[in-house]
């Protein structure tokens, strides 16, 4: 049994407006994780559900079995408990995913708090909303990179060295290439559109070099005029592709 706390927090300045989503998360042996992730134009209520699945994704790849969630949106809270349904439509794929994530683990419990009880969390979704991007662009330019072929190891470390067990990427599926790295799904997908990518080509996922496994989660996925209305990628033929995509550049031999 694995037990852990998480706070999440996220917020929107104009709803919509740029939006940011944060999640602390300590673990009963001790380890701490702090996540953040810009979201782009978004609102307040989906900065909350994104905070909320950030931190419960950390917490499922530390092999956290049981977890307490603590919120200081009271609306997320009675929603998740079922006390307030969710009615509008564009909330409801969202809100079916935390409740997935949720069932993966062996117990879970979902708490509401006061805001001053919740300020890291708080800090974390501020930070990436201040920032739309890494604080540092040099910073960013070294772990950020564009490619078709298998990365060398320096740049697989430095892709790393953001959230230490998986990369953030952005595929494009027109041309066969993929920006990964950084903190943001976001900041890959800027570098794809900068070479000339068509936006409606680039989707976001994760890859665990560990396991070699793929996610398929991204806020740059959430594109209701290309069918996707979801955080994860729904469309199998897409999945299909963007996994042949990222397998043969990952797994190339060199």
């Amino acid at each position: 049994m694995v037990s852990a706390k998480l706070w999440s927090d996220g917020g929107a300045r104009g709803n919509p407006g740029p939006a940011g989503a944060g999640a602390y998360l300590k673990l009963a042996d001790g380890r701490e994780f702090r996540l953040s992730e810009y979201l782009g134009e978004t609102t307040n209520n989906m900065a909350e559900y994104a905070g909320l699945k950030i931190g419960l994704q950390a917490a499922l790849k530390q092999g956290v079995t049981e977890i307490e969630c603590l919120m200081d949106s009271e609306l997320l809270v009675k929603q998740l408990k079922g006390d307030y349904k969710v009615k509008a439509e564009h909330l409801k794929s969202p809100f079916n995913e935390l409740q997935m994530l949720l069932g993966r683990f062996k117990k879970s419990i979902v708490r509401h708090i006061p805001r001053e009880q919740n300020k890291i969390a708080d800090a974390l979704s501020n930070e990436a909303m201040d920032g739309g991007q890494p604080s540092s662009e040099s910073e960013a330019e070294q772990t950020l990179f564009v490619f078709d072929s298998k990365p060398s190891t320096s740049q697989m470390s430095a892709m790393l060295q953001a959230h230490t067990d998986f990369i953030k990427l952005a595929v494009d599926i027109e041309r066969r290439r993929v920006a990964g790295g950084g903190i943001y799904h976001v900041d890959c997908e800027k570098m794809l559109l900068e070479e000339g990518a068509h936006q409606q080509n680039i989707w976001g996922a994760d890859w665990i070099p560990k396991t070699k496994e793929i996610l398929f989660g991204a806020m740059v996925n959430i594109r209701p005029k290309d069918g996707n209305r979801s955080y994860e990628l729904k469309d199998p033929s897409l999945r299909r592709e963007i996994e042949s995509i990222v397998r043969k550049i990952f797994e190339e031999s060199r």
